[in-house]
């Protein structure tokens, strides 16, 4: 998404870590991260919970099946990583009805296909043909993608497998991810240090301190005067208790999904205020 105009343009799957992107409609100059990052702050979390959040693509295909048994299933192209699979009809051929009785699962899957494995309620079906549709969400190409984008859909993974302490957790690594890369890139590039002593800085001091001392240092903006210093900074405690639960006398089981999408929403933020900060 265009950071100036807000609209959403598909640019392919070979643009991560791009940092001259042209928006067609107005014209301005923008990074991948850039338009990543203004495309998570303007989905919903509800959203987020659907759609893998990787540049990818999205592949479909056909086949038979019989309730009750595995099927193997080969994608007629290969993927590098696969996301999430789910399971729809065939219009004018699968029975929509006898499709609602079947709960249909991707088991063993890699970049070559999977298996699906279905199951009913209604004996009367089972081992019943049916025709079934896979969508699967993916990426088929070897870019590196940046380890804070991977703890943010470890994050929504989490959530949506009910782990909430652990998406909590990721929440705030993709944090500490995000901070960390683009704090080297700002003193490598404004301040022109040696990359020994970034790594050092990078490395060495704590989380405060880059925020409020070494951010200013390189955009004359203090993370401390952010909305969402506070948030974070309890974020973080949180995410102490969670790892050290005998220490805090902390049950992770008291963390509720609520809570979880609310830190992923304010870690999302907190990335857009501190990758604002370059402009």
């Amino acid at each position: 998404m265009c950071p100036k105009c807000k609209i959403g343009i598909s640019y392919g799957t070979d643009i991560i870590n791009k940092k001259d992107l042209r928006c067609p409609n107005c014209q301005h100059i923008f990074s991948y991260d850039d338009g990543f990052i203004e495309s998570l702050v303007n989905k919903t979390i509800d959203v987020l919970l659907i759609l893998p959040i990787y540049i990818g693509v999205d592949l479909s295909g056909p086949f038979k099946t019989r309730v009750g048994k595995a099927t193997k299933v080969r994608f007629e192209n290969p993927l590098y990583e696969v996301y999430d699979i789910t399971f729809g009809t065939l219009v004018g051929i699968t029975d929509e009805k006898l499709f609602e009785q079947i709960e249909f699962k991707a088991i063993d899957i890699n970049k070559e296909g999977f298996i699906a494995i279905s199951s009913s309620f209604n004996d009367s079906i089972i081992n019943q043909k049916i025709d079934v549709a896979y969508i699967v969400r993916g990426r088929d190409f070897l870019e590196n993608v940046p380890i804070w984008h991977r703890f943010l859909q470890d994050a929504i993974n989490s959530i949506n497998s009910n782990r909430y302490g652990m998406a909590i957790v990721e929440s705030i690594s993709a944090f500490d991810a995000f901070f960390d890369e683009f704090l080297m890139n700002q003193l490598l590039n404004k301040r022109g240090y040696p990359i020994d002593y970034v790594k050092r800085i990078v490395r060495n001091y704590q989380r405060r301190d880059k925020l409020f001392y070494f951010l200013f240092c390189v955009t004359g903006r203090s993370f401390e005067n952010s909305p969402y210093n506070k948030n974070l900074a309890d974020i973080a405690e949180l995410r102490n208790k969670i790892v050290h639960p005998k220490e805090y006398e902390f049950k992770e089981k008291e963390l509720t999904e609520d809570k979880a999408k609310e830190i992923l929403q304010t870690v999302i933020k907190s990335i857009k205020w501190i990758n604002d900060t370059k402009n």
